[in-house]
This record gives C-alpha cells, sequence and structure tokens, in this order.
C-alpha cells in the first residue's frame, strides 16, 4: 500500500515539474518556434532524453572516484616489487657486459637465462658449466628476425643461433622466475637450459644425532633442503661435520647419514643451502633482490661480477 502512494505522489510530482518546464519554455521562446504548451512539454522531454547519458556518466565517474575512500585507506606499499620487461635492466649503477655469439638449442636461446662460453670455440651456451658468459640482456637492442618461411615480426625473448647478444655479469637484470621466492634467495641456473630458479640462503631444521644418524623432526618456514654434501652446524655438533647419504629424509624431515659419529640433543641445525642435481649457482652469489608474486613471475637479480 506504501509503495503504491509513494509511486503516485512521484508520478504527482514528475508531473508539476514537467508542466513548469514546460511553461518557462513557452514563456521564453517565440511563438512560432514554440507555439504551444504541448509542443513546449516534447521540447522539454526531449532535452530530458539527450541529458540521460550525460548524467549517467557522471554518477558513474563520482562512484569510481569515490570508491577506493570507502575502503581502508592504504598506509603501507611493498619495496621488494619486481617489474619490467624480462632481459632488461632494472636500476643504475655499476654494470659490467660482454658481447657474444649464441649456440645452442634454439628454444633455450632466451633473453634473461645464464650462458657459459663454450672454451672450444669461445661461443656462449644455455646452461653450461664453462666460464662465466651472464645473463643475456638487452632485448629491445636485439634483430627480431621473425617467423620461418619468411613470415611477419612477432614478438619473442628468443634469439637464434649465430646473433650476436650482450651478456650481463655485474648489474640488475630483470629475470623470470618458476616459482614464490624471497629476497634475499640465490639463484640458481639450469645447466642444460639456462633457466633461473632460487633456493633459500640456508638450512634451518630441528634435529638430534646419534652416533652417525641426524633425525630431522622440523623444517623452518624458507629453510633450504638438505643435501648431501652439505656441512652442518650447531649445539654440540662436531665442526666439519658433514651429510655424506640421504636415510629416510629426502630434504625435510627424516633420516641423514653423517661422516662423524658424535651425540647432540635435539636443537637447531643449520648449513649453507647446496644447488639441486642439474642446477648451479650463478657466479658472484647472486640474489633476488625484487620480487612481486607469491608464484612464478618476473623479479630483480643481482649480479656482483664475480
Amino acid at each position: 500500500m506504501k509503495t503504491s502512494i509513494f509511486n503516485r505522489m512521484g508520478a504527482a510530482l514528475a508531473s508539476v515539474m514537467l508542466a513548469g518546464c514546460a511553461l518557462v519554455v513557452l514563456a521564453v521562446t517565440p511563438g512560432t518556434t514554440v507555439p504551444n504548451f504541448k509542443a513546449a512539454q516534447a521540447v522539454v522531454l526531449q532535452v530530458f532524453a539527450d541529458l540521460k547519458p550525460f548524467f549517467r556518466n557522471l554518477l558513474a565517474s563520482y562512484a569510481i572516484r569515490v570508491a577506493p575512500w570507502s575502503a581502508a585507506f592504504q598506509s603501507a606499499i611493498a619495496s621488494n616489487i619486481g617489474f619490467g620487461v624480462i632481459g632488461e635492466e632494472a636500476f643504475d649503477g655499476p654494470r659490467r657486459a660482454q658481447p657474444g655469439v649464441l649456440k645452442g638449442t634454439a628454444a633455450y636461446l632466451v633473453f634473461g637465462r645464464y650462458f657459459t662460453i663454450d672454451p672450444a670455440d669461445g661461443t656462449f651456451v644455455p646452461g653450461g658449466v664453462g666460464a662465466q658468459g651472464g645473463i643475456m640482456v638487452n632485448p629491445k637492442g636485439a634483430v627480431s628476425y621473425g617467423t620461418s618461411g619468411g613470415g611477419s615480426l612477432a614478438p619473442t625473448l628468443t634469439q637464434l643461433a649465430g646473433a650476436v647478444a650482450e651478456f650481463l655479469t655485474m648489474g640488475y637484470p630483470i629475470v623470470s622466475l618458476p616459482a614464490a621466492a624471497a629476497v634475499g634467495d640465490r639463484v640458481l641456473y639450469d645447466t642444460t637450459t639456462g633457466a633461473l630458479s632460487t633456493v633459500a640462503p640456508n638450512v634451518s631444521v630441528t634435529g638430534s644425532i646419534a652416533t652417525t644418524v641426524l633425525t630431522v623432526t622440523a623444517v623452518a618456514a624458507g629453510s633450504a633442503p638438505l643435501a648431501v654434501g652439505q656441512v652442518i652446524s650447531g649445539v654440540n655438533v662436531q665442526p666439519g661435520t658433514t651429510i655424506i647419504s640421504l636415510g629416510t629424509g629426502t630434504g625435510g624431515t627424516g633420516t641423514y647419514n653423517l661422516d662423524t659419529s658424535q651425540t647432540a640433543a635435539s636443537a637447531t641445525v643449520t648449513a649453507e643451502a647446496s644447488a639441486p642435481a642439474g642446477t648451479a649457482f650463478v657466479p658472484g652469489d647472486a640474489r633476488v633482490v625484487r620480487y612481486a608474486n607469491a608464484a612464478a613471475g618476473i623479479a630483480v637479480i643481482s649480479l656482483t661480477g664475480a
């Protein structure tokens, strides 16, 4: 009942407003232009119709401007955000780079990957274990050869074997990482493809030692995995104690076989991270310095030139 009354009142008010506007139009326009009251009403209705999109857009614009203020005001900005184009350099500063001729599997000749120098002919190959080549950078300065068969040019971060490229050994290149990373993580490269990945810089676990067996019961958040060859340290752990083989553990909780017999109560055990099989550390203790996502994404790493 109330709704019906309000609807009738609204309709009556609209009629009064229309009549009032029509009288104003009739009064201020020449008789030949708007000869009667009905014509004046038609003019008013047309004006309202023409103005409707304007007011609708005005209200939408106001809503967009006001919306951010309806939530909590942003009070912090992350300082560890990665950004930019893969293969570009993020910051000014000390830099060192060298030119080289590319060789290797076409799918691996990608900007932002790590290359070594082939001692046989001095070419730069993705991955490898030779002398440091560096991260391939400066994609905007590279030649795009287009698609096969004389096709049109297309955006790409891949180069062809035989092309001359620039390789950064000191600076701050923008790269792509395949998984979540944190600022300070060490940077690895795949020795076959040159693709980059990361690992936490240190191992931190809770464990005890009985004779030559380390038993790990917990792994700290952000810890690198335990691995064969790592030298461990901790309360009552003899200096130089090294993991020589896996027991039931494969990087986390479980048992690990040591080279030195001893006894140590449960406590924090630490070690430096090691590179998993098929990878190697980018020379010079390369580290993540900017990262945007909690998953795969763009990051900025530091190269020291070592």
